[in-house]
Formats: C-alpha cells, structure tokens, sequence
C-alpha cells in the first residue's frame, strides 16, 4: 500500500483509496507468499475497518470506535513460513476431508463470524475488556483447531512466550497473533496509556522483542 500510494502521489495518477489497495494486493499475490486482501486495510491508517469477502468483491467500512485503544504491536525477532502457512489452510478447502479440516473451516467460517460480530459491538460501546477476552478467545480456538494443521509454524513460541509473560497479565486486556500467525507478530491490548509504556518496556527489558505501540483514538476525539 505505501508503494502503490507513493507512486499515487509522486505521478499524480489520481487513483482512489480502493485503487491503491488493488494496486497493492495485485502487487503482493505476484510474490510467492499470495497474501489475501486484508493487509491492505492500512490504507485507511489508524482507523477500526470492518472488511467484508464475497470471493473476489470486497466490502469495506470505518467502524465508529467509542474510546482510545491503546495498543503495542510486537516483533517477535523470530521466524515464519507464510506459504507454509497459507499452503497448510488452503488444503482444506473447497471440501474437507477429515476431521481437522472440518474444524479449521468452523474456525473461519461460522466461529469467526461471531467473534468478529462481537469485537464489533465492543469497539462501538468502547468496552476494552470485552474487545481483549474476545482476542484470548479467538486465539485459544485458533491454536486448537488450526495448530494440528501446521504444528510446524502455528506451535509458535516465541508468541505464546509474550502472550503468556506473567509480567503483562496486569497491564493488558488480551492478546492474540497477527495475519496467519505463526511466530511474526503479536498484538496486545493495553489497559491505558501507562500501561501501554509499560508493556512495551517489560517487552524490550525482559523478552527481547521489538514492541510499536499504537494508539487508536475514539471517533469523537478525531
């Protein structure tokens, strides 16, 4: 997206911000490691978007967000395998063939459509706490039922060493990985602004990973 939007401004060639996502993602699925659409969300920047696929058409909205999140994305310093990954998912489907495939597709079909549906309404009422235990759960149900596909990249340790980090229970809502998983990137919600410094603090000091706090204020503070 930020190449695509550089040429946008650079040429002058006018495209909107769809286009420049389109642009991103036709870029992206040439390399080996076929991404689908969703990393282009960061063309709308720090603001909640809920994302909508219906096979190729893609829906998109800016979702009114009550309240500030405060949170800290985390370099693992660590190493995954997309195409492993994505190759694992991707094998079970259009039909499932067995029992773990079966579940993985309740994972991203009807699981995933309730957890999202519900992280929805937690970001309207502005309810942090619920927004955190929703990304505990989806992470939980992530690693039980897609993990027996892919224990090579989803065992992911070094993710499951910051989510776990007794240090930060005090000091964050919930955390889950990034993407497809694996040991790339963590998210964690933070309780506020200091505890957000903090985690990031405990992160460098005690767990030698590369913590980016980001914070995303509510709407009516835009």
């Amino acid at each position: 997206v930020l190449v695509a939007r550089a040429f946008n401004m650079v040429y002058d060639l006018k495209l909107t911000l769809r286009g420049e996502m389109e642009f991103a993602y036709q870029g992206e699925v040439a390399t080996p490691s076929k991404c689908g659409r969703m990393d282009q969300a960061c063309a709308y920047g720090a603001v909640p978007v809920l994302m909508e696929f219906d096979a190729d058409v893609l829906h998109v909205e800016t979702v009114p967000l009550k309240g500030t999140l405060h949170l800290v994305l985390v370099d693992l310093n660590a190493a995954k395998d997309t195409t492993t990954i994505l190759k694992a998912l991707q094998s079970a489907y259009p039909r499932a063939s067995n029992e773990a495939e079966q579940q993985l597709q309740h994972l991203l079909g009807s699981f995933n459509h309730d957890v999202c549906r519900r992280a929805l309404q937690a970001l309207k009422d502005g309810d942090c706490q619920e927004l955190g235990k929703l990304m505990c759960e989806a992470q939980k149900e992530f690693d039980a039922r897609a993990g027996p596909l892919c224990p090579s990249q989803f065992t992911a340790p070094a993710l499951h060493r910051v989510l776990g980090h007794e240090a930060l229970q005090p000091l964050v809502w919930g955390g889950k990985g990034v993407g497809s998983q694996g040991d790339g990137t963590a998210q964690l919600l933070c309780r506020g602004g200091w505890e957000q410094r903090r985690v990031a603090e405990i992160l460098r000091e005690q767990l030698g990973v590369n913590p980016m706090p980001l914070t995303v204020h509510g709407s009516d503070d835009c």
